[in-house]
């Protein structure tokens, strides 16, 4: 999705890559035992501030930046999900990990057809993943401009949808224009699944 992101908006997007992936692809430990994914999750958080940082300070030409991933998924993945421990290990809150992100668009787990165990950095089923989806959609859940894209749809309606969105926030379309039209990805809190995004 993101080559896809950064391939259609290649002058008007910047694509902030993965904290996790640079890390366990480069070689950092990863172990499942709780300790250790504490000590996993905050290097993550560590990480993709820095990242975000960076992109942002070289951002001159004022493109949209779009994460690949966001800040509160490390508390979706954290050993008690939605435990307060979280925010006190990367000393920040709810609402300030919810602040730095203009737009969120969640793409939810593929279906256990067509879900993907060829990536070497994946470790999770289909059924931890499914969980971790869940989790995830919660961590964000009070996001107030959050699009959810359902598993339901093939890869290429997701892709679809996605560049969609992604062309609606950079026409300057609001939240409340874009829901609109596309009522069925506004998840059940009043909210739809973007620094920027």
């Amino acid at each position: 999705m993101a080559m896809s992101i950064a391939k259609v908006f290649s002058h008007r997007v910047t694509m902030v890559p993965e904290a996790a992936s640079i890390l366990f692809g480069g070689g950092f430990s990863r172990r499942t035992y709780p300790a250790a994914v504490k000590l996993q999750q905050t290097a993550i958080y560590a990480v993709q501030v820095a990242h975000e940082a960076i992109y942002e300070m070289e951002n001159k030409e004022q493109r949209l930046l779009v994460c690949d991933r966001g800040t509160l998924d490390g508390w979706a993945y954290w050993p008690v999900p939605k435990d307060q421990e979280f925010f006190a290990k990367i000393y920040s809150t709810e609402d300030k990990e919810l602040a730095r992100y203009d737009w969120v668009i969640h793409l939810d787990t593929a279906g256990a057809e067509s879900y993907d165990m060829e990536n070497i950095i994946r470790i999770e089923n289909h059924a931890e993943a499914d969980l971790i989806n869940d989790r995830i959609k919660q961590c964000w859940g009070r996001h107030p401009q959050r699009f959810v894209i359902p598993s339901a749809e093939s890869f290429f309606h997701k892709v679809s949808n996605v560049m969609t969105l992604i062309e609606r926030v950079l026409a300057g379309d609001s939240y409340a224009q874009i829901a609109k039209s596309f009522p069925h990805l506004i998840s059940k809190n009043g909210n739809a699944n973007g620094k920027g995004l």
